[in-house]
């Protein structure tokens, strides 16, 4: 089970977050490397997201899954990309204790190493990313719940967004990220919006009486600085590139 999952199974009991006229409080859900640049997932309006988890547990009775029995054609079906679905999320490894997550299907994979002469059915595996937590995941069909209205999921507001660290860049390796996350996983922390790009904002971040990523550079060795000006500048430069490569991909 991805880090996502219990992230969102203990998001309802961090702290407020609100903030003063400058400052805002951010729950942190997710964290990962967007290039070089650190970029954070988080949670500001927690009000907002306990409705969400009313919402989705008044549709789950309405909501019809996948039979992993069924050939591999059927199941396939509802896996379209970019549709919302549900994945049910066992929280904390408990046995009968789930919870279920908004998500957005991303590719379908069909694992083809299950072969004939081991008489076992194709496997058919879905990368799906959390619209309310951030981060992806590759998940069974079977995991997956739909409602019998699409518009039912995709009609809820979005709580989650994504945020890019100031002061800091890197090509960040993996354990790197992993102490990122242990350090800050699930936690509200003070944040200051100072730029925002398309659906990105640029924050500086508080942890304990640290500035974050002053925090990252010079105690744990993680990272590099970089001015805010031209990070922001070259951020902007990295997203123009990305948007083309996809273009390319798409033709």
């Amino acid at each position: 089970m991805s880090s996502v999952s219990s992230t969102a199974a203990s998001a309802h009991s961090a702290a407020s977050t609100t903030g003063t006229d400058t400052t805002k409080r951010l729950l942190i859900t997710h964290v990962d490397a967007f290039g070089p640049y650190l970029r954070i997932y988080g949670q500001m309006n927690q009000d907002a997201m306990a409705v969400v988890r009313n919402k989705i547990q008044e549709m789950l009775r309405t909501c019809l899954a996948i039979d992993p029995t069924w050939p591999v054609q059927r199941q396939q079906l509802p896996l379209r990309v970019g549709n919302i679905c549900l994945y049910k999320s066992n929280k904390n490894n408990a046995p009968g204790n789930f919870e279920f997550l908004r998500v957005r299907i991303l590719d379908v994979l069909i694992d083809s190493a299950q072969n004939a002469t081991q008489g076992q059915k194709q496997l058919v595996k879905v990368e799906v990313e959390f619209i309310d937590y951030g981060g992806t995941a590759l998940v069974a069909s079977y995991e997956l719940l739909f409602p019998e209205r699409t518009e039912m999921l995709s009609s809820l507001p979005t709580i989650c967004a994504p945020y890019i660290l100031l002061g800091i860049c890197k090509d960040f390796k993996t354990e790197e990220l992993e102490e990122i996350s242990r350090i800050i996983l699930r936690q509200s922390l003070e944040i200051s919006i100072d730029y925002e790009f398309k659906q990105y904002k640029f924050i500086t971040m508080k942890w304990k009486e640290f500035n974050f990523a002053e925090f990252l550079i010079h105690q744990k060795k993680i990272g590099a600085p970089i001015a805010n000006d031209l990070l922001r500048d070259n951020f902007a430069k990295f997203v123009k590139q990305q948007n083309q490569k996809q273009q390319q991909q798409q033709q």
